[in-house]
């Protein structure tokens, strides 16, 4: 009979994150020198004013976009090793979840809208203040977005609403997409890291599943918790439950402590990077 058996699967899932965060390292380096040659040739071939063959034009943006994906991938992989190592940090603030949430999406949809996805916000509820992390939220928001976008149906508008609503103990905010779902006996991998590439996601797209993994940790960071609904062919909807924590001595009409949330341009391309948007 095995002894010690918890302290094996936890040496090796220890190992498994270091050579994770070790090979991401290495690999990294290397792939953001391609990145920033790729971008100094393109921007060289447009401030000279040269045309070089459709062709040659589509392996240069092949490559750049296969390294944003991979840099993603990379920094995804070590934001995650991070958390559960205990290095990663909070910076909690009390703020109106809802303003964030609808800026978020107000940011997002006009990012978007160019690429004729339609983006509705819908809330239950006019204000709640909780204590958060709102970067951490932009990331979660951003990740669920995109993957909406990323398994669209062919040939049908992309419909994205966001919701938010609550009960006596939790603030949901509901990301429901009119995408391809997702089969029911995969909807308790989708959380774990690199299943797209184990086949949970039905549709043939470019994507480690790193994202949603990352996306679970970082929630867990603020107690909160993700849960998923989806049918084949009729779409998915991601629910964020975030506790309700109840600010002791705090006045919101007293004190402006939170601005307007406004997710910045270079974020919104940095998630949306590995997704054809042309195609959308």
């Amino acid at each position: 009979m095995p002894k010690n058996t918890n302290s094996q699967i936890e040496i090796g899932e220890e190992i498994k994150s270091d050579f994770l965060s070790n090979i991401s390292h290495e690999l990294r380096t290397p792939i953001s020198i391609i990145y920033g040659a790729i971008r100094n040739i393109d921007l060289d071939l447009k401030e000279n004013n040269i045309d070089i063959p459709v062709k040659s034009y589509g392996y240069l943006k092949s490559i750049r976009k296969s390294a944003d994906r991979l840099l993603r991938l990379f920094d995804n992989i070590l934001e995650l090793t991070n958390i559960r190592a205990g290095f990663a940090g909070l910076d909690l603030i009390v703020c109106n979840i809802v303003n964030v949430i609808e800026d978020i999406n107000f940011s997002t949809a006009e990012y978007l809208k160019k690429y004729n996805i339609s983006m509705i916000f819908d809330t239950e509820i006019e204000e709640r203040y909780l204590n958060i992390d709102p970067n951490i939220i932009e990331r979660v928001m951003l990740n669920l977005i995109s993957n909406a976008v990323k398994y669209s149906k062919e040939d049908t508008k992309t419909e994205i609403l966001v919701k938010v609503y609550e009960d006596e103990k939790k603030v949901y905010v509901s990301v429901k997409d009119n995408g391809i779902g997702i089969e029911q006996e995969n909807l308790g991998k989708i959380f774990d890291i690199f299943s797209q590439t184990n086949g949970c996601m039905t549709k043939n797209t470019e994507g480690s599943g790193a994202g949603l993994c990352l996306v679970k940790s970082l929630l867990e960071m603020l107690n909160a918790d993700i849960k998923v609904r989806s049918e084949l062919g009729e779409g998915s909807e991601f629910i964020i439950e975030l506790p309700i924590a109840y600010q002791l001595d705090f006045d919101p009409y007293e004190e402006e402590i939170f601005e307007d949330f406004s997710v910045k341009k270079e974020r919104l391309e940095k998630e949306f990077s590995d997704i054809d948007m042309g195609n959308k």
